[in-house]
């Protein structure tokens, strides 16, 4: 009965793989004010400057429903995001935790600001060659311009 499993267990590992993201993909959902913008790609900024410590130790995640135009600067793209995409920025610090959380949706933007630590985000994230690959989560946040929650498995790659 072992010698019957070990290839089934082989056959396994060797397809795990098969499902992962191709980098520079998403796969997840940004609903703000119950409209959902799914979110198809993803694209990373490392060293980004990081507003809490004042040093360039950040790293920026940033999933959107299209692509992004050639020669779009993601470190900036808070501020000046592509007329007509929709999506979502995530600052990590050194520790992988999320500092800075920008919202851009069809009835406007939403900047949560630099915190010491974004209380209703979570991210958990790992290097994969060259590539940052993971699970992020926001549960729904209500603040005066929008109400938005989040849920995405991405392969970020990038600067």
């Amino acid at each position: 009965m072992l010698r019957r499993s070990i290839p089934l267990l082989l056959l396994s590992l060797v397809a795990l793989p098969l499902f992962a993201l191709d980098p520079g993909r998403a796969e997840g959902v940004l609903t703000t004010d119950s409209v959902k913008t799914p979110l198809a790609y993803a694209y990373m900024a490392r060293k980004v400057h990081n507003e809490t410590s004042g040093k360039n130790d950040a790293t920026k995640i940033v999933l959107t429903d299209k692509a992004l135009p050639e020669g779009t600067n993601i470190r900036n793209l808070d501020y000046e995001f592509p007329e007509g995409i929709y999506g979502i920025v995530v600052c990590l610090d050194r520790e992988q935790q999320p500092v800075h959380v920008v919202v851009q949706h069809p009835s406007g933007v939403y900047d949560g600001g630099w915190l010491q630590a974004e209380p209703n985000v979570t991210v958990r994230a790992r290097q994969v060659d060259g590539a940052l690959e993971g699970h992020m989560r926001c549960r729904s946040v209500e603040r005066p311009s929008v109400t938005y929650s989040f849920e995405a498995e991405f392969a970020a790659s990038g600067q």
